[in-house]
């Protein structure tokens, strides 16, 4: 958990659909979001999810969304599995 003690969850479901906190984003919405969380100070996590069996190309492009705000230190990856699976460099920790 980050010093500022909040974690945002950011599920995707297998239909591509995407979920901040609980409430349904576009992908522009998500930009948006995880540009605004890096003006934090401290900058709070970032837990992202995906549900089993969502293809693997979307979970690499909600990757691509985060990293533009270089918010890579402080995105945990729900499943270890789903990464060697996607093969995508999200941290694990």
């Amino acid at each position: 958990m980050s010093d500022a003690g909040v974690t945002n969850p950011l599920l995707l479901a297998r239909d591509g659909t995407l979920r901040w906190n609980g409430s349904l984003v576009s992908e522009r919405d998500l930009r948006g979001y995880v540009i605004i969380l890096k003006t934090m100070n401290p900058i709070p996590d970032l837990e992202f999810h995906a549900e089993p069996g969502t293809p693997c190309a979307n979970v690499q492009n909600v990757q691509r969304l985060m990293q533009p705000a270089c918010m890579t230190e402080h995105i945990a990856a729900a499943s270890s599995e789903r990464k060697r699976r996607c093969d995508v460099d999200l941290p694990i920790r």
